[in-house]
């Protein structure tokens, strides 16, 4: 069952992940970044959303993935570079933040406790004042992970 939620992280959250107890999962064994997108729009700014995928069918009818022209990158080339998914064994999250200005992708960390997970994107702003956003196709390698156990931060970091 395809679920969205908008969510982000408020003070409680915060207090959550921050006392040191979480644990960063590992890139390539644990979880991995399928591709990263980029798109501008035209409503939305500083929200973040959450969508978990248990079958192709699901991804497959999900609005982002039949409607790839709405990125400006990504979204085409996940269909070819999409792994094989053990939805037995793995959940699909698509997490998008939007902010109040064009925005570049940079990185993508995940990070569990307790059975909750936090998505944490990092862009980087430009100077346009259009709305955009970001966002990430990730595999985890846990079976059934519930949307409602998905917090997302979006990180602003500098230009290099």
């Amino acid at each position: 069952m395809l679920v969205g939620v908008c969510t982000s992280c408020s003070s409680d959250d915060d207090d959550f992940w921050n006392d040191g107890d979480s644990k960063e999962l590992l890139m390539g064994d644990e979880v991995r970044i399928v591709n990263p997108l980029e798109m501008h729009c035209s409503a939305s700014h500083d929200t973040t959303m959450i969508a978990c995928f248990y079958s192709m069918e699901e991804l497959e009818a999900d609005l982002d993935y039949r409607t790839a022209d709405q990125w400006t990158t990504g979204v085409p080339e996940l269909k070819k570079e999409l792994p094989d998914v053990d939805w037995s064994k793995q959940t699909l999250l698509l997490a998008k933040h939007f902010s109040r200005c064009i925005v570049t992708y940079k990185d993508c960390k995940v990070r569990e406790k307790k059975g909750k997970y936090l998505v944490e994107l990092y862009y980087t702003p430009t100077l346009c004042q259009a709305y955009g956003g970001i966002g990430a196709y990730i595999v985890i390698d846990k079976p059934n992970i519930s949307a409602k156990n998905i917090s997302i931060r979006g990180i602003s970091v500098q230009p290099e």
